[in-house]
């Protein structure tokens, strides 16, 4: 999709070693403001995170991840931390609170599909 759209994957998503070694896919805040990203997981819905990742990120290291309940928290804790970014580490749950779009309505969906139509 992000070589489709003309988009660098690393803006969206990237690969990371976490402290305990795992590595692991962590979701930046562009990913979940993508047209495509609020259309089919979020419905076009508005989006309150209650789960916000903070990762001190060191190449391709992270050093510290600490999750807050707010995204307020989460802002909080990025002004104090160098090298910090706000992260999702799941596909499905946005780490920034997103506006709900109103003019989209759903027209078909299936398990393989999802339509939406822009209403004027």
């Amino acid at each position: 999709m992000t070589n489709w759209i003309g988009r660098d994957r690393d803006e969206l998503v990237q690969l990371y070693e976490m402290p305990d070694g795992r590595k692991k896919l962590l979701y930046f805040p562009a990913y979940f403001e993508m047209i495509s990203t609020r259309l089919c997981v979020f419905g076009g819905r508005a989006v309150s995170p209650d789960r916000v990742g903070v990762a001190v990120i060191e190449g391709k290291r992270v050093l510290s991840y600490k999750e807050f309940s707010t995204y307020e928290e989460a802002r909080a804790e990025l002004a104090a931390k160098l090298g910090a970014r706000i992260v999702s580490n799941n596909p499905l749950r946005s780490c920034v609170p997103l506006r709900g779009w109103n003019r989209y309505r759903l027209v078909h969906s299936s398990p393989e599909v999802s339509i939406y139509e822009f209403r004027q």
